[in-house]
């Protein structure tokens, strides 16, 4: 057996035609680590079990036998760390999309606005983003 990282928590079997490893709820959500099992589904077998409120089981075995197991184990830590970033992004950027989108739908509408509610529409979304882009500039 052969240890792939400085951790040790990933074992790979090559005999066996395996790669083993245990992943932290807390650090990966289950939706995550679903979102990266889901991207491997072409090209390895990916066994989950344990507990999702306290340790993941991850089992992958090669589909094909030209499949590398170190290729396919870091490839699926790469996509548990690219769903990761894509999730904290999309929550940070979730108040602007439903600013964006609310304005998008009301201006669809040309019957809800009057001459005079134009102006102040546009500048409550004008301060809906100055408050967003303060907040998220505040965060880092």
């Amino acid at each position: 057996m052969d240890k792939l990282n400085k951790l040790g928590n990933i074992e790979i079997n090559e005999r066996e035609g395996y790669a083993f490893f245990l992943i932290n709820p807390k650090i990966y959500s289950i939706d995550i680590i679903y979102a990266a099992a889901y991207v491997m589904i072409d090209r390895a077998f990916v066994i989950l079990d344990g507990d999702p409120k306290k340790e993941i089981k991850v089992e992958i075995r090669k589909k094909e036998s030209h499949h590398d197991l170190k290729k396919l184990v870091i490839s699926f830590n790469e996509e548990l760390l690219n769903y990761a970033a894509y999730k904290v992004q999309s929550e940070r950027n979730k108040s602007i999309r439903e600013i964006i989108l609310r304005r998008i739908l009301l201006t669809n509408d040309s019957n809800h606005f009057s001459k005079n509610q134009k102006g102040s529409e546009e500048m409550e979304f004008k301060k809906d983003i100055k408050m967003l882009i303060d907040k998220d500039s505040t965060q880092k």
